[in-house]
This record gives structure tokens, sequence and C-alpha cells, in this order.
């Protein structure tokens, strides 16, 4: 298998069309890359990141003890989800305005679980493999981007945590439309 094409800048867009979310990606070498999601595979890839979250909560706030009741919890995602949505920063999108390298639906992913993150990868095209790398931080922005392209699309929110919703209501930001 061929090195992984690995992701560097992404924007999520909802295709009003094809009831789809449209991640257009660049890599390292500026190759750029589309591909598209359906609300089934984001209603399988929600809960995934959510658990990773919450195994991680602990050592996320840096507190002495361990954060045991599930209040305590909620509260320490929703601080912690503001405070990564508090240090994102504005950023150009990824434009893609001539035929991409790979333009393709995907149907299956794998999650790989990294000690700062976790590690997104679409096989695509054969033997292919498009990775996108997430950390903590960046996993919370991709939620809340996420959360906020599900609201657009009048998507269920069942599967979202009261602490993302919370989150989404509170930010001032108006485009939650992209993740840069």
């Amino acid at each position: 298998m061929a090195d992984p094409l690995i992701l560097e800048k992404v924007t999520l867009l909802y295709v009003v069309e094809e009831d789809r979310i449209k991640l257009q990606g660049q890599t390292k070498g500026n190759d750029k890359i589309t591909l598209w999601f359906t609300q089934r595979l984001f209603l399988r890839l929600i809960p995934m990141l959510i658990r990773h979250l919450d195994q991680r909560v602990d050592v996320e706030s840096d507190l002495p003890r361990k954060v045991s009741s599930p209040s305590q919890r909620a509260a320490m995602q929703s601080f912690l989800q503001d405070k990564a949505m508090a240090g994102r920063g504005a950023a150009a999108p990824v434009v893609i305005d001539d035929q991409p390298l790979i333009d393709q639906l995907v149907v299956t992913l794998d999650l790989s679980q990294q000690r700062r993150g976790v590690v997104l990868k679409f096989p695509v095209e054969g033997e292919r493999l498009v990775a996108l790398p997430l950390t903590q931080d960046y996993i919370r922005h991709w939620l809340s981007v996420v959360y906020g392209l599900f609201v657009k699309a009048s998507w269920p929110l069942d599967v979202w945590p009261e602490w993302v919703k919370e989150a989404h209501r509170r930010d001032a930001k108006p485009s939650l439309d992209q993740l840069h």
C-alpha cells in the first residue's frame, strides 16, 4: 500500500443537493482532495470521537484527582470544549477549483487513537489511504463544526452530548459551517 495522503488543512461544508457533508482537503504537498460523507457514516463516527474525548477528560483537565460523577464529567467536557473553541483561529478555506486528486464518497473509515488525539483514515481509490490527524482540541473543533452542519442539514441531533449542544449555543462566532 502506498504512503497515506495526510491532510493538513480541511474545510467542511454541507451540500444541500447531495444531502452530504463535503470535506475539501489539502495535503502538505498541496494535493487537493474531496471526500463526501453521509449522515450514516457520521452517526457512527461521532460516538467514537465522543468516547475518545470522554476517556481522555481526566488527562485533559489537569486536575489532581479523577473526575468521577457524570455531572462533573459533563461540566469538564463543556469547559474543555469552550477552551478549545476559544483557541481556534480563522483561516482561509480550502478551495478546489480544478479536478481534485481524489473525489470520492467515503464508505468506511478507521479511527486510530494516539496519545495526543486520533487519526482518521479513509480508504480511497483501491489501495490509497487518506489520513486526517486530529489533536484533542482539533477533535473538539471538528465536532463543533460537524454539529453546526447537522443543524444546518436538519439531521437528527440525538447522537450529540449536551456539552456540544451547549457550546454551540454559546459560540458567538458566525462561521460554524467550515473547519480550517
